[in-house]
């Protein structure tokens, strides 16, 4: 017995390090109820961390378009202090900057054409769950602020970043908003028309009176032509008359000389002048010799020799 206890040891012993070796060499790893629990422990958490963090991420980049509009306000109230009437065409220089490259725009935001101080200043959100940003400065240096939130979004975060900006009472919706500015932009041009409209008319008004101050000197000069020609009329009348009277026929032939000088001048202007002349009453009513039986009409003038 003894004898065959110490024959079976051996095998014994090489059978239990053989079923050591054998384990050892098995892998190890996790079941997959372990695997299901991990994995569903990872989804709660980023369910819960990654819309934080996106929050975050979303309200970093609206700060980043609040100081960009704050600059751009601070451009415009410069303006107004010193130009207030340019206003409505001026760009304030952060947002040219911003528009040519030269300045970073804020991530998510877009820069609106054309932007001016008194018909707004706008930055359009892009992303989804961030807020449209807006800024108006009147001549008088007020500034208006205005928020909008995007359609359909009523998260917390938005609606702080809304009411933080524009006040509660200026957090509407991108609709309402767009709205107000083109009705803002509506009235800014009716005004500018109206401003143009009413400077027309001054010049209008100015021409006409240049018009009329002119047509009134033409007339002054026109009547005063004719005042000078009736004048040299009755001076070449009363020659004729003279010279009707006298009895030497070198007097005679003398005064005739000079009236049908002045008559000849007379006939000169009335032809450069482009009208005709009509004597005056007092002349036509002395055109007839109070000597002779003979007239005188004028501008010719015929006279009687003896």
């Amino acid at each position: 017995m003894k004898n065959f206890h110490n024959a079976r040891m051996p095998s014994i012993k090489i059978s239990i390090l053989l079923i050591i070796k054998t384990k050892s060499n098995i892998k190890t790893g996790f079941t997959l109820i372990e695997l299901i629990v991990v994995v569903a422990v990872l989804t709660i958490l980023g369910g819960i961390a990654v819309p934080s963090v996106m929050a975050y991420v979303r309200t970093a980049h609206v700060n980043e378009g609040k100081a960009l509009l704050n600059a751009a306000v601070s451009d415009c109230l410069r303006t107004a202090g010193s130009t207030p009437q340019n206003l409505a065409t001026t760009t304030p220089v952060t947002l040219q900057e911003a528009l040519a490259g030269t300045r970073a725009t804020p991530l998510g935001y877009t820069i609106e054409k054309d932007p001016h101080c008194s018909t707004g200043l706008s930055l359009k959100a892009t992303t989804p769950g961030m807020i449209d940003l807006y800024a108006e400065v009147k001549s008088d240096g007020t500034v208006i602020k205005k928020a909008a939130t995007q359609e359909n979004d009523t998260s917390s975060s938005s609606q702080l970043n809304c009411e933080q900006w524009g006040g509660k009472a200026n957090c509407q919706d991108a609709a309402e908003i767009a709205r107000q500015k083109a009705a803002a932009i509506a009235a800014a041009l009716a005004a500018a028309e109206a401003e143009r409209a009413r400077l027309a008319a001054i010049e209008k008004q100015k021409a006409e009176a240049a018009a009329a101050a002119a047509a009134a000197a033409a007339a002054a000069a026109e009547e005063a032509r004719q005042a000078a020609l009736a004048q040299q009329a009755a001076q070449a009348l009363a020659l004729a008359q003279a010279a009707s009277r006298v009895t030497s026929p070198q007097v005679r032939a003398g005064l005739a000389k000079a009236s049908d000088d002045i008559t000849a001048n007379i006939v000169t202007q009335i032809i450069s002048g482009g009208s005709p002349y009509s004597a005056p009453p007092q002349a036509r009513s002395s055109s007839t010799n109070r000597n002779s039986s003979t007239p005188y009409p004028l501008p010719q003038v015929t006279r009687t020799r003896r």
